[in-house]
């Protein structure tokens, strides 16, 4: 069976791991080489994506804290609109103490592990006319495209439905060959830019939501970054204990596209990916495209295995679809 899958971001990347074993599998980047757009932290609760690509993940233990402003549910819901412009309570903030869990740290050259073995087609443009086509045929697809743009895509309606997504920056630099530590402090203070400062071993991550704004805007707050980027990294690493002398790399300021998104309605968001499917063939896979904001990268595996049996069995889809699910 020929898999189309489009986007050779980790997640297209891991399906076609997942998939190449017993079908014949292509993925389309719109790029013109391996994206690797996602310069935020990333850690992974489990080792399985290792696991299927033969590759040792770290085990960690990680500690989490907040840096206190004004009293716990001030701070819960500070941090959460200086993330995404609406104060909500379900944010990954903490407000007592410190917590630690254990996590798996990926090596620094994942995206190339992931894609080895892999048939990709780079600087490949797909539309609405390229599914139409692969429909006909009766093509297995898998888009890891962002859900509006594949509502775009396909011609669609986005309904009453707010995809409400956030832009971000990050710096990342490294540190001093005497650091092996793997913390994130969280920061609600809106008078202070960054809301999280992280170091996963000898990195360190400090991360910008800016709600509400246009790409321009971002794009000249990154340029601004970068002028007084050490600046902004001495800030954040002063509230670790440290200064930016322990640096051993000059800081990378780069943006994120989706730094956040929030949940729309779970009952349209079931149905309209059940619709898609069962309309045009096209399963979706990963964070963006199936717009579940706590989604990682780890529970992919699970859904790429839910896919497969879909593909396998149409009376399943059909029955699933009329569900809802």
């Amino acid at each position: 069976m020929i898999v189309k899958v489009i986007g050779a971001g980790m997640a297209g990347l891991l399906a076609g791991q997942l998939l190449r074993h017993h079908h014949d599998v292509v993925i389309y980047e719109a790029q013109a080489g391996l994206p690797n757009n996602h310069s935020a932290l990333l850690r992974f609760r489990t080792p399985v994506v290792g696991d299927i690509i033969g590759v040792s993940f770290l085990p960690v233990q990680m500690v989490k804290g907040t840096l206190p402003w004004a009293n716990s549910i001030a701070d819960l819901l500070a941090y959460s609109f200086k993330c995404t412009g609406y104060a909500r309570s379900d944010r990954s903030i903490l407000t007592a103490g410190l917590e630690t869990h254990q996590r798996f740290i990926a090596p620094p050259d994942l995206v190339a592990r992931l894609s080895e073995g892999l048939n990709i087609i780079y600087n490949a443009a797909i539309d609405t006319r390229s599914l139409t086509e692969w429909q006909q045929k009766t093509m297995r697809v898998i888009s890891t495209v962002p859900m509006p743009a594949l509502l775009i895509m396909l011609g669609l309606p986005q309904r009453t439905l707010n995809f409400a997504n956030v832009l971000g920056v990050n710096i990342n630099c490294d540190l001093g060959p005497t650091f092996d530590a793997y913390v994130s402090l969280y920061v609600p203070n809106p008078d202070i830019q960054f809301h999280r400062v992280s170091i996963t071993g000898q990195q360190l991550t400090i991360e910008y939501a800016y709600p509400g704004q246009s790409m321009r805007t971002v794009q000249e707050h990154k340029v601004r970054l970068q002028e007084q980027n050490f600046q902004q990294v001495q800030d954040a690493i002063s509230l670790l204990g440290f200064n930016a002398h322990v640096l051993t790399s000059a800081p990378k300021v780069s943006i994120q596209r989706y730094a956040k998104i929030l949940p729309i309605a779970e009952s349209a968001r079931r149905h309209l990916i059940a619709s898609i499917t069962e309309q045009f063939g096209i399963f979706q896979l990963g964070r963006y495209s199936t717009w579940r904001p706590g989604l990682l990268l780890d529970d992919l595996v699970q859904d790429v295995r839910v896919i497969t049996r879909l593909m396998d069995d149409p009376y399943t889809r059909r029955l699933e679809a009329s569900r809802g699910t």
